[in-house]
């Protein structure tokens, strides 16, 4: 089936209308070129963006100011021993450290930020 934009366009290809894909897969090369034309790291930066945008995939555009990450879970060290183990930040915010004076609070950990 090809799109009123496209009727004249042979029905040979992978999706609905030959037309209409051929004119997405030239906005993809499009992107992709910018992407490799671009010059230093900024621009290196926004025109990734452009082509994650187009694809729907998230991203932080360099100067976007980005909320600071919540920790997730802690990483303890027992004194004595040196084992290592780890704590949910609920733990943390409801007297762990109180509680266990033996184990010392290392440092946070953070959820993947594609999450």
């Amino acid at each position: 089936m090809t799109c009123e934009r496209h009727a004249k366009t042979p029905a040979k290809g992978y999706s609905d209308c030959p037309g209409c894909e051929v004119e997405r897969l030239q906005e993809v090369e499009h992107l992709a070129r910018a992407f490799a034309r671009a010059k230093g790291r900024h621009h290196s930066q926004q025109a990734m963006c452009d082509l994650l945008d187009h694809f729907g995939m998230p991203c932080v555009r360099p100067g976007e100011a980005s909320a600071a990450p919540e920790p997730v879970a802690w990483m303890y060290q027992h004194d004595e021993t040196g084992q290592i183990g780890f704590v949910d930040q609920w733990q943390i915010e409801n007297g762990f450290e109180e509680h266990n004076p033996r184990l010392s609070v290392i440092c946070p950990l953070y959820r993947h930020p594609s999450d």
